[in-house]
């Protein structure tokens, strides 16, 4: 296992107020940050040189991704919108709008065909990026409270929301997992292999989990 950072590399200036979401692209060479002042920024974290700020949002951005091609990028926000850049313009590609609460939570499907919107609303959504139609191709309302994260591997969606519960989704079988944490779940991913899922939650712990049977392996 690599040693945990232990040295500041570089630090990135520019935005107004807070940082709510910031990620690495694909290839590592870019980040991608947003903030409260509404902006979304790439950034080249060697030089600590800001490439490019994309205004579009009316409100906070809480959420940024980028694409497998690190064409695109995504972001949603406080104006309950969802937004597909293009990176070398920074146009917008598509605004979708249907969600009725903020927008926690963004990625893209391994193709970067699909993206997937997760909301305040307590709903999932699937936008396909291929159709010049604005409305989702897929909503799912099985949360009872606020999706606070969305990660999609495959086939397979994981949601930490509010409740308390981490659902997992197969979506070419129509299949759900849920598995009860307690406190507010409020990031979740599948590890690189597929077979676990890493969970943070409001009660200041981390947690790895098998993905198959919901065992917990670590915390």
């Amino acid at each position: 296992m690599a040693p945990f950072p232990t040295k500041l590399e570089s630090t990135l200036k520019g935005h107004k107020g807070t940082i709510n979401s910031a990620c690495y692209n694909h290839s590592g060479q870019y980040c991608v940050s947003g903030g409260r002042d509404r902006s979304v920024r790439l950034w080249n974290p060697t030089s600590e040189l800001l490439l490019y700020t994309y205004n579009g949002h009316s409100r906070d951005v809480l959420t940024v991704t980028a694409s497998g091609d690190n064409a695109k990028l995504a972001s949603g926000g406080n104006d309950r919108s969802v937004i597909l850049w293009d990176v070398s313009t920074g146009g917008i590609l598509r605004r979708y709008t249907a969600h009725w609460e903020r927008v926690n939570s963004v990625c893209f499907n391994d193709q970067s065909t699909v993206l997937i919107s997760a909301s305040f609303d307590a709903t999932i959504r699937l936008w396909d990026l291929r159709s010049a139609n604005s409305q989702p191709i897929q909503v799912i309302e099985d949360c009872k409270d606020s999706v606070m994260s969305v990660h999609n591997r495959g086939t397979e969606l994981v949601a930490g929301c509010a409740d308390g519960k981490l659902r997992t989704y197969d979506i070419r079988k129509g299949e759900l997992q849920e598995d009860y944490i307690g406190s507010t779940i409020t990031s979740a991913k599948f590890s690189k292999d597929g077979n676990c899922i890493l969970a943070g939650s409001l009660d200041n712990t981390m947690r790895l989990m098998d993905k198959s049977s919901g065992r917990l392996l670590n915390e």
